[in-house]
């Protein structure tokens, strides 16, 4: 979480270093930091669209979990195949139409418990990638799925697949 602007001020950001602008990410709620090296860089603009200095964050986030990434991912996937959203363990939809993949974005905490966040992408046939805005957590001790979804405030909640 970043300290809000004062009033009259919107704090906009990047996640791969360059410099925020407009067309930038609005900062509306905490960001989940992402496992890793990751350099975040925030600006504010005022109402008549003047810029701050650019402000540069880097973050080093390592998490000894007992599942690997790509563990995690695989049970994800597993499940999300045992309840009939994917057709297969390699993403493919039911029906056909393209491919879904999991990408590891962060790890969260609920109820005193760590849990991979995953963030789910669309790949159609016809190429390209979008994001579907659906999140899932994995526990890295049981390996149990849930359904993700995050609140105003920046909270994930979790839920049956």
């Amino acid at each position: 979480a970043i300290q809000t602007p004062p009033e009259g001020y919107q704090a906009y950001y990047t996640d791969d270093g360059s410099i925020p602008g407009l067309e930038s990410r609005k900062y509306t709620k905490p960001i989940p930091l992402p496992i890793g090296a990751s350099d975040f860089s925030f600006v504010l603009f005022d109402e008549d669209g003047n810029a701050s200095e650019t402000v540069t964050c880097h973050y080093q986030f390592n998490v000894d979990l007992p599942l690997t990434h790509s563990q995690a991912r695989n049970l994800l996937m597993q499940a999300l195949v045992s309840a009939g959203t994917l057709a297969d363990s390699q993403g493919n939809i039911p029906g056909g139409g393209g491919v879904k993949d999991y990408q590891i974005i962060s790890v969260i905490e609920s109820g005193g418990v760590y849990y991979y966040l995953i963030e789910e992408y669309f790949h159609p046939e016809d190429g390209g990638t979008q994001r579907t805005g659906n999140f899932y957590a994995v526990n890295p001790t049981t390996g149990q799925s849930h359904a993700a979804s995050e609140d105003d405030n920046g909270v994930f909640h979790l839920s049956g697949l």
